[in-house]
C-alpha cells in the first residue's frame, strides 16, 4: 500500500505529488509521506527507503505507547497523541512522526487527525509560498500546531460541559450525574497525562538538543510548547474542579439534610409543648369526671363546680404555658 499522501517540497517552488521514496538529493528539497492506519507489512518499506529502526516501525502498530521522543542516526522519532470525543468517552490516539535531515514520515490512525492533515496537505499544494517549504522541521512543527489545536477545541468542549453540570447542580441537586462527572475526570486525567509527556517533549525540542531540528525553527516550537504549558495547566484544573463539583454536591446534600432535620426538630418541639401543657390538664379532667366528683361537690352545686374546674383548668393551662415560653427563653 501507497502511503495516503506523498509530497515532495521545494523551497521558492510549487509542491507537487511523488510516487517514490527515493531520498531528495538537493538540500533545499524534502519529501512527506503520510500513513493512515497501515498494517506492519505496508510499513516494512520505511526502514529500507530512509533506514527506520523496526523498534520505530514496532511502536506504529502499539497503541498503548506515551508520547515520547528518541533519536537515531539518520532521524529522530516523535510520538505525540490526539485528544478527542469517542461518543461519552474520550480517548487519546497515537500519532507518530519520523523527521529526517530531508524526509518527514507520519503514521496516524486517527480518523479525526487525518482529516485535519488531508485539509492541510491540500492548502499545502496550493499554496505557492510558506515556511514549511524551509524544511522538515519547519512542516513538523505545522503538524505539531494542528495536533495541539484540536486538542484545544477538545478541552474547551469539555470545559463548556463542565460548567453546564455546575450551573445545573446549583438550580437542581439531584439531577446532577455522577457517571458523566466520573467520565470528564477521566477525560481531564487522560489529557493531562499526555500533555505531562509532550511538554517535556517541546521542552527537549526547544532546547536544541534534537540533530534533525533547524535551530532557525525552535521560536515556532516555543509557541507550541507555550500552548501545551496553558492546555496541562488548564486541565490540571478542570480535573480539580471535577472534585470540587462532587463535593460541592455533598455540601448541598447535607444542608439540605441539616435542614430537614431542623424542622423535624421543630415538630416535635411543638408536639412536646402541646402535650406538657395537656398533661396536668388531661389528669384534672379525668378526676373531675368520675362520679366521686360530684359526690363531693353534691348533686346541687354540678353547676357550679364544673364551671370552677374549668376556670382552674383555663389557670393552669395559661400558667403552663408562660412557664414553658420562659424556660424555651432562657434557653436562647
Amino acid at each position: 500500500m501507497n502511503p495516503i499522501l506523498s509530497l515532495k517540497m521545494v523551497a521558492g517552488e510549487k509542491t507537487i505529488s511523488t510516487d517514490t521514496f527515493d531520498i531528495p538529493e538537493a538540500k533545499n528539497e524534502f519529501v512527506w509521506h503520510h500513513f493512515f492506519k497501515p498494517t506492519e507489512e505496508e510499513l516494512k518499506v520505511l526502514p529500507e527507503a530512509y533506514g527506520l529502526h523496526p523498534l520505530s516501525i514496532e511502536d506504529c502498530m502499539d497503541d498503548d505507547q506515551i508520547p515520547k521522543i528518541e533519536s537515531f542516526a539518520t532521524y529522530t522519532h516523535i510520538l505525540f497523541n490526539t485528544f478527542h470525543a469517542n461518543g461519552d468517552e474520550w480517548q487519546a490516539e497515537e500519532v507518530n512522526i519520523f523527521v529526517g535531515g530531508n524526509f518527514l514520515v507520519s503514521v496516524t490512525r486517527s480518523e479525526i487527525l487525518n482529516s485535519v492533515i488531508t485539509k492541510t496537505a491540500e492548502r499545502l499544494q496550493s499554496a505557492e509560498n510558506g515556511t514549511w517549504k524551509n524544511g522538515p522541521s519547519w512542516l513538523l512543527h505545522l503538524l505539531l500546531d494542528k495536533i495541539v489545536d484540536e486538542k484545544m477545541i477538545a478541552l474547551e468542549a469539555l470545559e463548556d460541559e463542565l460548567d453546564a453540570l455546575e450551573d445545573k447542580l446549583l438550580v437542581n441537586s439531584e439531577s446532577l450525574n455522577f457517571l458523566r462527572i466520573q467520565q470528564l475526570r477521566n477525560a481531564f486525567v487522560l489529557l493531562r497525562k499526555s500533555l505531562f509527556h509532550e511538554r517535556e517533549i517541546l521542552a527537549k525540542t526547544i532546547r536544541n538538543d534534537i540533530e534533525f531540528i533547524d535551530s532557525k525553527s525552535l521560536y515556532l516550537f516555543r509557541d507550541v510548547s507555550d500552548h501545551v504549558e496553558r492546555l496541562f495547566e488548564q486541565a490540571e484544573s478542570c480535573r480539580d474542579e471535577t472534585k470540587n463539583l462532587v463535593e460541592l454536591h455533598l455540601a448541598m446534600i447535607n444542608n439540605q439534610m441539616a435542614l430537614a432535620a431542623n424542622n423535624t426538630n421543630k415538630t416535635v418541639r411543638r408536639l412536646t409543648f402541646i402535650t406538657t401543657i395537656f398533661m396536668p390538664l388531661t389528669l384534672i379532667a379525668g378526676i373531675g369526671g368520675m362520679s366521686e366528683f360530684t359526690m363531693m361537690t353534691g348533686p346541687e352545686n354540678w353547676r357550679i363546680s364544673y364551671i370552677a374546674l374549668m376556670i382552674v383548668l383555663t389557670v393552669m393551662g395559661v400558667l403552663s404555658y408562660i412557664w414553658l415560653n420562659r424556660m424555651d427563653g432562657d434557653k436562647k
